[in-house]
């Protein structure tokens, strides 16, 4: 299964223990959506 992190789940971040087992495909960034902060949490 592919997945897409962001925040504290990147590489190197402070949640990214969680990922341990995961295999890194690389960075990548999705034509036509935004982040925005929504306070707590971002949104696209």
């Amino acid at each position: 299964m592919r997945i897409i992190v962001y925040g504290s789940l990147r590489r190197k971040q402070g949640n990214s223990h969680w990922m341990t087992n995961a295999q890194w495909l690389g960075d990548h960034q999705i034509e036509g959506f935004e982040l925005y902060s929504l306070g707590h949490y971002p949104g696209v």
